[in-house]
């Protein structure tokens, strides 16, 4: 499988928000090949694409940091209990353990790439697309 499928987001410490990045949910992830052509041709690299699938890619997420030791772990648990993103990412790993797809794409703070991600998902019907800035999530 391509090193951008199910990659492990947390191989320099635990990733707790995908910050300069615009991600999205699929319902089903036939659409996945057509997206990364079409990020590809918008001047994307595979490796500012990350997709994850099933129950592999929730574990490799893994939302509530419990494969990443307790300290970790209880860190998200505050996190998500005082957030407003809970919900983004309890649906995150619901879809793609239901068999859906996840996607987030490495934007920096560049807006015409920001947007042009954000457009590209949209138009390939993801839903919850939204860019992770510094202090907020700009859902599009």
């Amino acid at each position: 499988m391509a090193n951008f499928v199910n990659p492990d987001p947390h191989k320099k410490g635990y990733r707790f928000v995908p910050r300069k990045r615009v991600t999205a949910v699929f319902a089903l992830p036939d659409e996945l090949p057509q997206v990364r052509n079409d990020l590809h041709n918008a001047g994307f690299e595979d490796k500012e694409i990350e997709i994850f699938v099933g129950k592999e890619g929730a574990e490799k997420f893994d939302v509530t940091g419990e494969h990443h030791g307790p300290v970790v772990s209880l860190l998200r648990q505050f996190q998500l209990a005082t957030a407003d993103e809970e919900n983004l990412y309890k649906e995150f790993d619901e879809i793609v353990r239901g068999g859906g797809a996840a996607i987030d794409v490495l934007t920096g703070d560049d807006d015409q790439r920001k947007q042009s991600a954000a457009q590209i998902l949209k138009q390939h019907h993801a839903h919850d697309v939204c860019y992770w800035g510094r202090w907020t999530i700009e859902q599009f």
